[in-house]
């Protein structure tokens, strides 16, 4: 009933077009329809509504908003109403995504070849999962129906350039997030020279190398040993059962002279 006072109200089809009526008596709720005040009927359709409970709504609003005596394509819907916007603070997004891997109807999305989230408003069900989910406190829920074509594909809310690897020149990471990093870590004791505070501007592999470039084995460390496998231990095996079969097949040569030494 919200949602209908909201959307005929919003497109101007007036107030109490809706109303709610509760008696037990048939005779009393025949009187209550005879008595209500006659308003204009909406253009009829003529469409036939296939699909779940979301699909034959956003159908029926689609009619009344294109034979609306005032339509426009914003209309605000009240708090917990199933379609709606997102509001991201840029500022303060880091585009971790981590609202993209909860929205469970697919409404966020990334962007595989550069740091962005997009959003699509047809997709919304105002869940509020994103909001919970961000680290940063930075998505507001903003309830209302786009009737405009814009609210069926996805619209860019926040994005960046990805920031290159000092090292090897591969992209990773957000530029932002990346030297908001740097001046974090700037003093700790673990990043004390600007040699290793720049091994956060690498990537993980060039990370390692530069970690052991120039630098010698820590004394007292082992060398690397080979992995063994099952093929090493019976070769081993049939190497050693051959050496024993030789042995065996060898002349006794006792009597025949002084024992050896060994």
């Amino acid at each position: 009933m919200g949602l209908s006072e909201a959307a005929t109200e919003g497109l101007g089809y007036g107030k109490d077009r809706v109303a709610l009526i509760e008696a037990p008596d048939p005779d009393a709720v025949e009187a209550a329809l005879w008595d209500a005040a006659p308003v204009k009927a909406p253009e009829p359709g003529n469409f036939h509504v296939m699909g779940g409970k979301r699909s034959s709504v956003t159908v029926a609003l689609q009619h009344l908003h294109k034979h609306a005596p005032a339509p426009r394509d914003i209309v605000a819907l009240a708090d917990g109403s199933p379609f709606g916007d997102i509001e991201v603070n840029a500022d303060g997004c880091t585009l971790c995504l981590a609202c993209v891997s909860v929205c469970p109807t697919g409404a966020l999305g990334d962007n595989e070849d550069a740091p962005e989230l997009t959003f699509t408003e047809n997709a919304c069900v105002q869940c509020g999962l994103c909001r919970t989910t961000c680290p940063e406190n930075v998505i507001t829920l903003a309830p209302r129906f786009n009737f405009a074509e814009a609210a069926m594909s996805p619209v860019v809310k926040n994005a960046e350039e990805p920031f290159h690897c000092v090292r090897c020149g591969e992209p990773f990471g957000v530029a932002s997030s990346i030297e908001r990093m740097v001046g974090k870590l700037r003093g700790h004791s673990m990043f004390a020279d600007e040699k290793a505070l720049n091994r956060i501007r690498m990537c993980i592999d060039c990370r390692v190398l530069d970690q052991w470039d120039g630098e010698e084995p820590a004394e007292g460390l082992l060398p690397t040993r080979p992995t063994r496998t099952t093929d090493d231990y019976l070769r081993e095996r049939e190497a050693s059962a051959s050496a024993n079969e030789s042995e065996t097949e060898k002349p006794n040569g006792a009597g025949h002279g002084k024992p050896s030494d060994s």
